[in-house]
């Protein structure tokens, strides 16, 4: 940095909340000597807060099964800075949004992709795409067939005719 007297520097890259001061000081050190400064007096750093303190950073991984919905709320996400205050899922393709309820189409399987925005007072974030995987609906297991369904018998019938027939054959060839 050129001395000239004064300059500017950009404190943006960091959060609000480690960089607020109402106390701040400047040191002021030279690169090839080792003379160096502090200024007198402090000085109050207050940094606004940003679009890019409140970004969608990193998220859950999200996995339904066909029919089902997803819950999307501002706890399942990690922030670049600070948590907002609510969020805001969009409007797409294969989907309907209630509040912070997600519903796929009942026809749909595959990847959702899903708009979302953090608000805080009144800063909004870029627009972080959810991903939600929507699994098939599992087939359920034929029950298996019974014999008895299958036309096959235990032989009961055929047993209680032989008594019907038999027996009286017998009965009527020994009283002669």
């Amino acid at each position: 940095m050129v001395n000239d007297g004064s300059a500017n520097i950009d404190i943006g890259s960091f959060c609000s909340d480690d960089i607020n001061t109402i106390s701040a000081r400047v040191k002021l050190a030279c690169s090839n000597n080792v003379f160096y400064t502090i200024n007198e007096g402090s000085f109050t750093i207050d940094k606004a807060l940003a679009s890019s303190d409140i970004a969608i950073i990193i998220r859950q991984p999200f996995s339904i099964v066909q029919g089902g919905s997803v819950v999307l709320n501002s706890s399942h996400f990690t922030y670049a800075c600070e948590s907002p205050d609510s969020i805001t899922i969009q409007a797409g393709a294969n989907y309907t949004v209630s509040g912070d309820t997600i519903t796929p189409n009942s026809d749909f399987v595959g990847e959702l992709s899903v708009p979302v925005i953090a608000n805080k007072d009144t800063v909004t974030s870029d627009v972080f795409v959810v991903a939600i995987t929507v699994e098939a609906k599992p087939e359920p297991e034929p029950d298996p067939v019974s014999e008895t369904t299958s036309g096959k018998s235990s032989g009961g019938i055929s047993w209680l005719l032989c008594f019907i027939l038999v027996l009286p054959l017998r009965y009527l060839s020994k009283g002669r």
